[in-house]
């Protein structure tokens, strides 16, 4: 999965479990694209989190994504976090895969103009 990618490229955090979504052969949806990652830091989860509500108000997503805290974890020094469709959002397994590529293409650039954006606010 490109996300997958990107977010390990962000060396931000670390994604340590994925999935690109299951459909029946009637096509229902029976399990949604879903990415778990690590974070040492709860801001890079807050930044993923903004980058999909961005991209929901703006169109370039169908469905409303969410980023979780998950209640699994093996890492001791870091969250498990899971970015994952809101539950009940009754999408096609394809418009679900569409965005998780739209959440994923320029990730990192978007990602890290958010995080000066924020930085500057707090310095200013």
């Amino acid at each position: 999965m490109p996300l997958v990618f990107e977010l390990n490229a962000l060396r931000l955090v670390q994604p340590c479990w994925s999935c690109e979504g299951h459909a029946d052969t009637s096509g229902r949806t029976i399990k949604a694209p879903r990415v778990w990652f690590y974070a040492t830091a709860v801001v890079y989860a807050e930044l993923l989190c903004q980058h999909v509500a961005k991209l929901k108000g703006s169109g370039k997503t169908q469905s409303p994504w969410l980023v979780s805290l998950c209640e699994f974890s093996e890492d001791e020094n870091a969250t498990a976090y899971a970015l994952e469709p809101e539950r009940g959002a009754d999408q096609k397994l394809a418009v679900l895969q569409a965005d998780v590529a739209a959440i994923a293409k320029d990730l990192a650039a978007t990602l890290r103009t958010s995080a000066q954006i924020a930085l500057t606010r707090l310095e200013g």
